[in-house]
């Protein structure tokens, strides 16, 4: 969305998946307008984009090309793109091959992309009663469930791991020996780590992730694995992000960073000593 914006090329997203139950349509923001189909028609044309023979016809048509793991945005002159109509199929690598976006570009981004206001007042009435916990607030994201086979789970982290950071993150980025620290764990896992009976930890019961991820959003720092949802929640509201690798690292301040949607992203891990 950003590089159309940039470059001023008409584009029309179109999900395999139905956000309607979690942003707002209706308005317009720098001439973008977010707008769902019908339910009926919206799985009907979801049907048919998700049958390969379909997409590969689609793209024998003249003037209609397509991009994925072999051919990505850095391959196509921004002419041809302005001139075609070009069909994206599966991330590949076309996201690494992407600028950052501004922050006007983000700017628009976070303001079509607006969640329904029940979400909105669930993470901030939640969000306040944190805050008058702490100085400073780190959301901790649990990402369960899907990735214990997610890569062959690299990423499917034990309670016992997020205890062993939470307890580096507390000295590692305090930032002066009287700050207090608060944490927040929401996880696609119901009532992960809430036996840890800590005073400086709380586990979200909000029951949505799109509330968990607004909430996250507000903290002022989000800690957990490599992650599409941890990386828009830090988007969101340009909140610092720190991402944990593998079961090993140790974590460290110069490991925090800013969201870029994975533009150009590249792990960051300090060497132990």
């Amino acid at each position: 969305m950003g590089f159309c914006l940039r470059n001023r090329i008409r584009f029309l997203v179109f999900s395999l998946s139905d956000y309607r139950q979690v942003f707002q349509a209706g308005g317009t923001v720098d001439g973008l307008t977010l707008g769902f189909w019908p339910v009926p028609l919206h799985r009907l044309i979801r049907r048919v984009l998700s049958i390969r023979i379909v997409r590969t016809f689609l793209t024998l048509l003249p003037g209609v090309g397509i991009l994925d793991q072999q051919r990505c945005w850095a391959d196509v002159e921004i002419p041809s793109l302005k001139r075609g109509l070009w069909i994206i199929d599966g991330p590949g690598d076309w996201c690494a091959s992407m600028p950052r976006i501004s922050d006007q570009e983000a700017t628009t981004i976070r303001r079509v992309l607006s969640y329904h206001a029940r979400f909105q007042q669930q993470a901030s009435v939640f969000h306040q009663a944190l805050r008058s916990k702490c100085d400073r607030l780190i959301g901790v994201h649990a990402r369960r469930g899907d990735y214990a086979s997610h890569r062959d789970g690299r990423w499917f982290y034990a309670e016992a791991d997020y205890l062993k950071w939470i307890d580096q993150a507390t000295s590692a980025l305090r930032a002066t020996p009287y700050e207090r620290i608060h944490f927040v764990v929401c996880s696609n896992e119901p009532g992960f780590l809430e036996c840890a009976n800590r005073a400086d930890l709380s586990v979200s019961r909000l029951g949505s992730a799109a509330a968990d991820q607004l909430l996250l959003s507000m903290c002022d720092l989000i800690l957990g694995p490599p992650s599409t949802f941890s990386v828009w929640a830090a988007f969101l509201s340009d909140t610092a992000l720190l991402h944990i690798f593998s079961r090993d690292q140790r974590l460290a301040s110069s490991q925090v960073r800013r969201s870029t949607l994975f533009y150009g992203w590249q792990p960051r891990v300090e060497p132990e000593d």
